[in-house]
């Protein structure tokens, strides 16, 4: 129980106050985890007096797998006091699977309890959440990227871009793989963003990167007036300014 590169965090303030802060890390494809009940990439479980545990700018590629169920890319659970989770710019691209009968898995978040403070911002799931037989490894609720117990958790500006069939959160995007892979996605989410949360190098990153190492992505084509792009534009990394009405 509670496996993963940290099996349990708690939320408690350092000397300037503020809460626990996991940034700018990539769990690699070639990693892999495999643990109990709330297992992670990263985060098996956190706990403790409703302090902020903060995740961002993070990435899993590795696969996790587990027996039991709570499993995910970034955080497998919360105990009871459950702290304020903050996650934001992270990516989850590695498979999760659970081979208990009550899956309750997740991309990026299996369970973050039922403080509602958490906020997810930013948050792109692309791994799928399976069983051992391949099915899907989600509750029935269709939650692939986070599972809360309270509607008032915040998500702002998440997406789910996986090929699971039974995935019904934040899936209304329109967005295709290739769109993924052209940068497209990478453009969208910065504008909803308001600022460059997000960087791809087209043609070497096959997903958006939390990390300014990758390359700007810029859009070649006309906008429309509330700055979404109209169909028939192109990305490129070069810099080029849209045409706007």
């Amino acid at each position: 129980e509670m496996q993963g590169f940290f099996g349990s965090l708690r939320g408690n303030p350092n000397s300037r106050g503020e809460g626990t802060v996991i940034k700018n890390l990539i769990i690699d494809k070639s990693c892999s985890i495999t643990g109990g009940m709330r297992t992670a990439a990263l985060v098996g479980a956190g706990q403790n007096n409703e302090r902020e545990i903060n995740i961002i700018n993070c990435v899993n590629e590795a696969t996790v797998t587990s027996p039991s169920k709570n499993v995910a890319g970034f955080v497998g659970g919360s105990h009871s006091n459950h702290p304020i989770w903050k996650i934001t710019n992270c990516v989850n691209v590695g498979t999760i699977i659970s081979t208990a009968s009550d899956h309750e898995s997740a991309g990026i978040a299996a369970w973050l309890g039922d403080n509602g403070s958490t906020r997810v911002t930013n948050c792109i799931n692309i791994g799928e959440v399976l069983d051992v037989d391949g099915n899907s490894g989600m509750d029935g609720s269709g939650r692939g990227v986070f599972r809360h117990k309270n509607s008032d958790a915040t998500a702002v500006n998440c997406y789910d871009f996986s090929n699971m069939e039974l995935a019904t959160q934040f899936r209304d995007h329109g967005f295709t793989i290739d769109d993924v892979l052209s940068g497209k996605a990478t453009y969208s989410i910065n504008t909803v963003a308001g600022e460059i949360v997000y960087w791809q190098t087209i043609g070497v990153d096959e997903y958006p990167m939390p990390f300014s190492t990758s390359k700007k992505v810029y859009m070649q084509g006309e906008l429309m007036c509330d700055g979404t792009p109209l169909e028939g534009g192109t990305y490129t990394n070069d810099p080029v300014e849209p045409v706007r009405p």
